[in-house]
């Protein structure tokens, strides 16, 4: 561990001194953890600290943004049994943007598809905190990206609203025989209180592990709407030839056909803030199939720095295969912004 602290510690401070300007930034989570299967678990579950920075030279304005995370005791917060406290870098990318030709991004960090789409119903403290998760969210969409070259065109503004497209292409396999791991397309449209998007993902054959297979063709839908302090939101993900990773499964290089969907209501009053989300899963896939996830959290934020929260989950359905389909957690904890 200690050799893993000091270079990613010079690392930040030498990437730091290029600017003076940097806006240096961090948090940290804390929280007390009661779930199913599992004894009380307490502790740090992830802290992160990062500089960034916005330049502008004529009409090419350039942003970085280089970000560390500490996970602490993953196996305290996850069933699945992984033991390792770990340093890692999670986002190291650049942002070149004009204003008659849009934007480039390149490097590593959250997925596009993540921010624009399943964010909107992703919105409690604790599920899908990085790195572990105090529950498993239903979607196939991961959070985080790696080797990412994006492209965002500017925004055309019209009479019915504001509408934007982005292209994408991102290779986390870097020895898979593709260049082209996942290439996505996305349409972005908003207005004053609304907002909507569409994206398309067609993942290579090579990141199911197996060439013979076919593309997996992933689209989602996302809207949100807001009234006052109530937003309603809706993500829903459409997966066709889904791969498998298990060949004694008939149909394995076919794959499988599978859709997840999500709503949310999330209300914020004076200090306080109210979330209730549901997702549910069917899949053609059966270990996968007919599953559920019920969340709700209040948030109390005492001051801009400081949060404290509790959340309950649930999981519904009658799936008989995944280990974790009836299990359900409470949690209390706070959040520290720096």
């Amino acid at each position: 561990m200690k050799t893993k602290k000091m270079p990613f510690i010079a690392g930040i401070l030498a990437f730091s001194s290029v600017n003076v300007f940097a806006v240096g930034y961090g948090q940290v989570n804390l929280m007390s953890n009661w779930k199913t299967g599992m004894d009380q678990q307490n502790g740090i579950a992830t802290g992160f600290a990062g500089i960034k920075d916005n330049l502008q030279v004529k009409d090419l304005g350039l942003s970085y943004q280089l970000e560390g995370q500490f996970a602490a005791s993953g196996d305290r917060f996850d069933d699945a049994g992984i033991k390792n406290d770990e340093i890692e870098l999670r986002i190291a990318a650049i942002k070149l943007t004009t204003k008659s030709y849009g934007a480039i991004y390149m490097g590593r960090g959250m997925s596009g598809t993540y921010r624009n789409l399943y964010s909107r119903t992703d919105i409690h403290p604790f599920t899908n905190v990085e790195k572990f998760s105090m529950n498993k969210i239903l979607f196939q969409q991961g959070k985080y990206s790696n080797n990412v070259l994006a492209y965002a065109s500017p925004k055309f503004k019209s009479s019915v609203g504001n509408f934007q497209f982005k292209l994408s292409s991102v290779n986390p396999q870097c020895e898979g025989g593709a260049n082209d791991d996942a290439l996505g397309a996305r349409l972005l449209y908003s207005t004053t209180n609304f907002n909507a998007e569409i994206n398309y993902t067609r993942k290579d054959p090579s990141l199911g592990g197996d060439d013979r297979k076919h593309h997996n063709n992933q689209w989602a839908i996302g809207a949100d709407y807001t009234i006052g302090y109530v937003t309603l939101g809706y993500t829903g993900e459409f997966a066709q030839n889904s791969f498998y990773y298990d060949t004694s499964i008939e149909n394995y290089l076919e794959g499988y056909d599978e859709q997840t969907h999500s709503v949310s209501i999330l209300t914020k009053v004076d200090d306080m803030k109210y979330g209730l989300s549901f997702q549910l899963r069917n899949s053609d896939n059966v270990t996968r199939d007919d599953i559920g996830l019920l969340i709700g959290s209040v948030v109390y934020s005492y001051s801009k720095e400081l949060d404290f929260a509790i959340e309950y989950a649930n999981y519904t359905g009658s799936n008989d295969y995944l280990d974790y389909a009836d299990s359900h957690s409470f949690t209390a904890g706070l959040t520290f912004r720096f």
